[in-house]
């Protein structure tokens, strides 16, 4: 986008929220629920979810508080801050994306389970909740009902807020102020689906393994976790390809799967494999390629987000590697803790996982 564009878009995006801050319940929740039917139809044109999201941040800020500032480390990862966090949903094509999982996970639910209503977690939910809050313009309270987790109350009373302004407060079943990396459920209030998208790229920073980790064997059996899959490979890249014009193609050696973190099985085998250092070899014919982290997540079933299709799936250059020749070791694993992340180490000749050479420690985190 051109710098004239993005200030068109701007302006049309505060002349939004203005308007936002006088519409009645009947008109707002018209316009929210037609915010969500637009980001679940997948036949439309790409500008018109792009200009969907727009407007859902900017009615989101007219009728509630989402301007916190503060970050919180937690013992698992950077809960972002409340404005930080609504800005996400910005990334259009990641909020279609998980928007329509999680309306197909309902869907499928409803097909599994016999209950009503169906319970949905919705862990680091942001001021925003607009997973949820579209959701719920689609699926009734007496067949769906949300619960929201953020360790920022005020992101808690935002989100509440926004419900009260759609007439949509008995859609929510409760909101939890709670760290969900470590948060423990009652066993009646298990989730027939959850939801978590607190990640960057390579799953560096927030606390998505940990978050999954915890909560996932929560869930009821046959309950359904969002996003479905999150992969995360270690690939060479020649980066002059990487964005090629017509006729070209990118040129990449893919190493190696550091983790593939799924919702519906036993989560914590994958994370534990991943902390273990892994030797990964640069093979012949790599010279002056670069070492990248690549994500890949799927949302829900047929819901991918491949490289650069959003900030969340954009690779991660390892430039303190340089371009490392044929014959070098790297010790990969994901590190847990404050600050996740990838640790990408060149090894010293004859060295095992331990032998570090000096200066060739590259952190994605």
């Amino acid at each position: 986008m051109d710098g004239s564009a993005a200030a068109t878009r701007g302006l049309d995006h505060d002349r939004g929220a203005d308007h936002a801050i006088g519409m009645s319940l009947q008109t707002l929740l018209h316009e929210v629920t037609a915010i969500a039917r637009t980001l679940c139809d997948r036949e439309v044109d790409e500008t018109e979810h792009a200009d969907a999201v727009l407007r859902l941040h900017a009615i989101a800020l007219a009728a509630g508080d989402a301007d916190g500032r503060q970050s919180t480390r937690l013992a698992e990862g950077l809960a972002l801050a409340p404005r930080d966090a609504a800005r996400c949903v910005l990334d259009h094509r990641r909020t279609r994306s998980f928007l329509q999982a999680l309306d197909a996970a309902i869907q499928s639910a409803q097909r599994i389970f016999a209950e009503r209503p169906l319970r949905v977690l919705y862990a680091g939910c942001g001021p925003l909740a607009p997973f949820a809050l579209l959701a719920s313009c689609l699926h009734p309270p007496g067949d769906v009902q949300f619960s929201l987790v953020d360790v920022h109350p005020e992101s808690l009373t935002a989100a509440t807020a926004l419900f009260d302004a759609i007439g949509h407060r008995d859609s929510l079943a409760q909101s939890l102020c709670a760290d969900a990396t470590t948060l423990q459920l009652d066993s009646p209030d298990f989730p027939h689906i959850a939801i978590a998208e607190t990640l960057q790229q390579a799953l560096s920073r927030e606390p998505q393994v940990a978050l999954t980790v915890n909560l996932a064997p929560q869930l009821r059996p046959g309950g359904i976790w969002l996003p479905h899959r999150i992969v995360v490979d270690l690939v060479l890249a020649e980066l002059a390809l990487e964005h090629a014009s017509a006729g070209l193609t990118r040129r990449r050696i893919r190493l190696a799967t550091l983790i593939d973190l799924h919702g519906d099985r036993a989560v914590q085998a994958d994370a534990d494999a991943a902390e273990l250092p892994r030797i990964v070899t640069i093979p012949v014919h790599a010279d002056g390629m670069h070492v990248l982290l690549c994500t890949r997540i799927e949302a829900g079933p047929g819901l991918l987000l491949d490289d650069y299709d959003s900030g969340l799936t954009h690779p991660l250059v390892l430039h303190a590697l340089g371009t490392p020749p044929a014959g070098t070791r790297l010790s990969c694993r994901y590190r847990r803790g404050t600050n996740p992340g990838f640790e990408i180490v060149r090894l010293s000749s004859g060295a095992d996982a331990s032998g570090y050479e000096s200066g060739s420690i590259s952190e994605a985190g």
